[in-house]
């Protein structure tokens, strides 16, 4: 029973140990890059390892010079296997600090290859990168660069400006596509519409669909911001036809006035600016930097510190300002040539120089100004208000 036991355990043995050195073999031989030379080198290893054996198992009974015999064929033995193993042998002690340069053996991730498309570009060959674009990108369908190479390619080179916005929508219209692609798209859009079409109005539309597709995102945010500033018809006709100035009758004796002050521009006027301010964002409500500009006049100019804070109050209510956007946390309102007020939500409180705010506590700067504002992301509020109308009347210092 025990003789029957130990041939069951050693025969259980054998067949594990067959299967384990299968399975090495197989994943060798399947990651191997010429599996028939690897199964050419194991039938060497087989016939020597086969050869040493038969001579060892033949002469181990026998005395005299049978060591001799042996030691001989395992070093021939030996020297076989090394010529037959060095290059893998090499390859698995080298590969380490090769693969700190060329990634060893993993497998590296299928990308699209526009180097050639760029290359056709820079000589002139617009159609040929355009086809190899076109080839890329049927490899890789939705492909966010090459479909942007490719619209770049049609309104910059190929002058298409319809074809070019046909791509666009098609990037548009792919899958997964992140807000921040899509936006970029859509400014470039817009600028090409502006450049080569000479059109604000279809440039104002593609940056309105940043508006409409992100809601109360900073792409949004930044849109708005932009069509608050868009270029006008007549802004892009004066860039090809520039604005001629008329000239008046000047000073001619410069060098010998006593004083230069009746040389300096006029100064602009505080009302007139805030008149246009006010219009401005009634357009556009969300434009910060107007809104900025409109709070130094009250401030500055007309001593409002109460309408400059509410204008505060509004970019700090602003639902896109609240997301991502950088906006005003506090301001310096100057109040006199020698002292400051700095408003935060409507308090007052004094301050000698530059503050760099946070809600929760301010810390002070040694350099001096009458303006500072922090950035931080806002608490939640409302949307922003439609801009209060400029005082008529300056008050007294």
């Amino acid at each position: 029973m025990n003789g029957f036991s130990s041939k069951i355990s050693t025969i259980l043995e054998i067949i594990l140990c067959a299967g384990i050195i299968g399975w090495v073999l197989h994943r060798w031989l399947k990651k191997s890059d010429d599996p028939a030379r690897l199964i050419s080198k194991w039938a060497v290893t087989a016939v020597m390892v086969s050869i040493t054996g038969w001579v060892a198992a033949s002469n181990s009974a026998s005395g005299g010079g049978s060591a001799f015999i042996i030691g001989i064929t395992c070093a021939i033995c030996g020297i076989v296997l090394g010529i037959t193993w060095g290059s893998n042998i090499a390859d698995l002690l080298g590969r380490p600090l090769g693969g700190l340069y060329d990634g060893g053996d993993s497998e590296i991730v299928p990308q699209p290859l526009y180097s050639i498309a760029e290359a056709k570009r820079k000589q002139g060959k617009y159609l040929e990168a355009v086809a190899e674009l076109r080839r890329q990108l049927a490899k890789f369908p939705g492909d966010f660069t090459g479909m942007l190479m490719l619209a770049e390619v049609e309104a910059e080179n190929l002058q298409d400006l319809p074809g070019a916005q046909m791509t666009i929508e098609r990037l548009l219209t792919e899958p997964n596509q992140s807000p921040v692609n899509s936006a970029l798209a859509l400014n470039r859009l817009a600028d090409w519409h502006l450049k080569y079409g000479q059109d604000p109005d279809s440039a104002r539309e593609a940056l309105q669909r940043i508006v409409r597709l992100f809601p109360e995102t900073e792409q949004a945010y930044l849109a708005g911001q932009r069509i608050a500033h868009l270029s006008t018809a007549e802004m892009l006709a004066e860039k090809t036809e520039p604005h001629r100035l008329k000239l008046g009758q000047y000073e001619q004796r410069i060098g010998l006035l006593e004083e230069s002050s009746v040389l300096k521009p006029p100064a602009e006027d505080p009302a007139a600016t805030a008149a246009v301010l006010v219009k401005h964002l009634e357009a556009h409500p969300q434009d910060s930097e107007a809104r900025e500009n409109l709070a130094r006049i009250y401030a500055a100019h007309y001593r409002r510190t109460d309408l400059a804070a509410d204008q505060v109050e509004q970019l700090l209510a602003s639902r896109t300002c609240r997301r991502s956007t950088p906006c005003i946390g506090s301001t310096c309102w100057p109040t006199s040539r020698s002292s400051t007020q700095v408003m935060w939500r409507g308090r007052a409180r004094p301050c000698n120089g530059l503050w760099i705010c946070s809600p929760s506590q301010p810390r002070r700067r040694p350099r001096r100004t009458a303006w500072s504002t922090c950035r931080w992301n806002c608490a939640p509020g409302k949307k922003a208000r439609s801009s209060s109308l400029a005082p008529t009347n300056k008050t007294s210092d």
